[in-house]
């Protein structure tokens, strides 16, 4: 969704193209997210030239020269006739720069796109590298080399949280490599409704990916202590359909206020609507992109204090919403998210302050056009033709 606006934003002064890496990953729903009606064009790029005689000529060219000590001349010959393919579809399309937006896509321009042709790039780094970082390489020496590999060919680097900064200072970057923090913008769907005054019941929405790292089963753990109470709360949960979220479902089917709703285009209306968002998750991750969308809409967030989400939520004012304790094993203490909801029910002052500094947290550091306006002066000075 952020590539989406990100290309919608900057149309104006740039042509956007994409390139799915994955081809066969729900090549359909891509196709009609990006390219019906909006501003993004398909760049494919698998697109090499098909074998042909040049291809035989180079072996044989291969085995001539072998005796008299070259080597590797089919490998050499290959590369730079798909450097000249490279540079004839990156001119033919007026391609002036590229930008990153995933671990997998950082590897293959540095691997095969930046070694053939010498463009800009700038790297916006997520919390891919994290995961990368914890769950798939056999160590940390491993990481930096891998990191290094990649970080060391980048023109500029756009992080989005703090926890990812530390990887700058063990891989070499060139002193001529911008490192800029510009946090992922949203744009508010239409006039934002005022707050309803009344908190009985008090509205809740959690919306995360149907996985138990984002802490459904603590939101719902919660939710039943508080009807067991008699405490007037609803909950709407917004996800993506998982065989983990059935399982769910069907555990919690006698538990009232729980509206299933399962994946929503948009969200707005619900966000708009709540008094808060819950996001118990102690998933790795850098930025939810659920607690930036909550504080478009005035919603204070209920989370935990993994990675950056402390930093999303602080204004100079206070806290635009509340940070859970963790128990030993890292997740969400349930007491403590049903003291969180019922401390909204209970002061209404409490959770009116916080809705105020959501809205504040938001403009001063989400909104889009502060967005599109550092990558656009990052675009620009990569881009820029000396006088």
């Amino acid at each position: 969704m952020f590539l989406k606006r990100l290309g919608e934003g900057l149309s104006g002064e740039y042509q956007p193209w994409i390139g799915i890496l994955n081809p066969s990953s729900n090549q359909a729903d891509f196709q009609r997210f990006f390219f019906e009606g909006g501003h993004w064009k398909e760049f494919p790029l698998y697109q090499y030239p098909e074998a042909s005689l040049a291809d035989q000529l180079f072996w044989k060219a291969n085995a001539v020269l072998r005796p008299f000590g070259f080597t590797n001349t089919y490998f050499k010959l290959k590369k730079a006739k798909e450097q000249r393919a490279w540079q004839h579809r990156l001119k033919k399309k007026r391609i002036v720069l590229v930008n990153s937006n995933s671990s997998a896509s950082d590897a293959f321009v540095a691997k095969q796109l930046k070694p053939l042709v010498n463009l800009p790039w700038v790297l916006t780094q997520h919390s891919s590298y994290n995961r990368v970082r914890w769950g798939i390489l056999g160590s940390e020496k491993e990481f930096i080399n891998h990191a290094a590999a990649i970080f060391g060919k980048t023109d500029a680097i756009l992080y989005t949280a703090e926890d990812n900064v530390d990887i700058y200072a063990h891989v070499p970057l060139s002193p001529h490599t911008i490192v800029k923090k510009v946090y992922l913008g949203y744009e508010p769907q239409g006039d934002i409704p005022e707050k309803p005054d009344h908190h009985k019941p008090l509205k809740l929405v959690m919306m995360a990916r149907g996985i138990p790292e984002k802490g459904w089963a603590q939101a719902l753990q919660a939710i039943q202590i508080l009807n067991a109470k008699q405490i007037q709360v609803e909950l709407q949960a917004i996800y993506s359909p998982t065989e983990y979220m059935e399982t769910l479902k069907q555990e919690y089917a006698g538990l009232t206020g729980v509206n299933w709703l399962g994946y929503l285009s948009n969200p707005a209306p619900l966000l708009a609507a709540a008094h808060a968002s819950l996001l118990p998750s102690y998933f790795q991750e850098s930025l939810p992109y659920a607690i930036t969308e909550s504080l478009a809409y005035g919603t204070p967030v209920i989370a935990l204090p993994v990675a950056e989400i402390p930093s999303m939520l602080s204004t100079e004012w206070g806290l635009a919403g509340q940070l859970l304790q963790a128990d030993p094993n890292g997740k969400a203490q349930v007491e403590g998210l049903v003291m969180a909801i019922q401390t909204y029910l209970d002061s209404p002052d409490c959770w009116s302050e916080h809705s105020r500094l959501a809205r504040l947290a938001f403009a001063s550091k989400f909104s889009l056009k502060t967005c599109l306006q550092a990558y656009k002066e990052v675009f620009d000075a990569l881009t820029k033709i000396p006088q």
